[in-house]
């Protein structure tokens, strides 16, 4: 994290008008909870981009009902509403890091306010490095969740190529290539997931495993 990202964060974090933006978006974010069943059971997604979490969650027949804290949205969302967050979108884009600190803030909010309902949750991000799991898997058991990892495996030749895809459809389009530099980013960061650090880790092979074989 580069000073720049800091000190551009820290800027809008200190108006109070930022504040209630970001309050905004995360009760907007946060009605989609309405609808989620009532059990104490916190889903993790563990992979890098385009490993298959998402499409693991939508096909999954029992996670696919959870509430969903899902990085993506909070993306557009903040996207939408703050001009610094207005680049081109890559990892070297003026609003890459105060994209990252500000999605942290609604993220932990949104997560906090969820688990106060005793929702079933699912955190659909890449969730590589142990901070990143470590505050969420805790808060979830000190409230008496079940704590569940899936880790997505799968060949890497086969992420290299839809990385490749993505970036060229990109480029199609006129806009700058961000997928394989994103990924080379997330490899500096992964940390494997240990037994230790939920109840339950499953490992989901993408290319030859189905969704409904994961039984939670």
């Amino acid at each position: 994290m580069n000073a720049w990202g800091l000190l551009a964060a820290a800027f809008y974090l200190a108006r109070s008008s930022t504040r209630s933006k970001l309050k905004e978006i995360s009760l907007e974010i946060l009605k989609g909870a309405e609808y989620a069943p009532k059990e104490r059971i916190f889903v993790m997604m563990v992979g890098y981009s385009l490993s298959g979490k998402t499409w693991f969650i939508d096909y999954h027949p029992y996670i696919s009902q959870f509430f969903r804290v899902e990085t993506r949205k909070i993306h557009d969302l903040l996207n939408a509403a703050f001009t610094l967050l207005d680049d081109d979108k890559t990892i070297k884009g003026v609003g890459y890091q105060p994209r990252q600190i500000l999605t942290q803030v609604v993220r932990q909010w949104v997560f906090k306010e969820a688990c106060r309902k005793g929702v079933a949750l699912v955190s659909d991000s890449c969730n590589l490095s142990y901070s990143d799991r470590r505050a969420r898997l805790r808060l979830t058991k000190r409230l008496g969740y079940k704590t569940v990892i899936i880790w997505m495996l799968g060949k890497k030749g086969n992420l290299r190529k839809r990385l490749q895809a993505k970036d060229e459809e990109l480029l199609s389009q006129g806009q700058s290539p961000v997928w394989v530099n994103l990924h080379e980013k997330q490899r500096v960061r992964f940390e494997p997931p240990m037994l230790l650090d939920a109840d339950e880790l499953h490992f989901y092979q993408s290319e030859t495993h189905d969704p409904e074989e994961t039984k939670l």
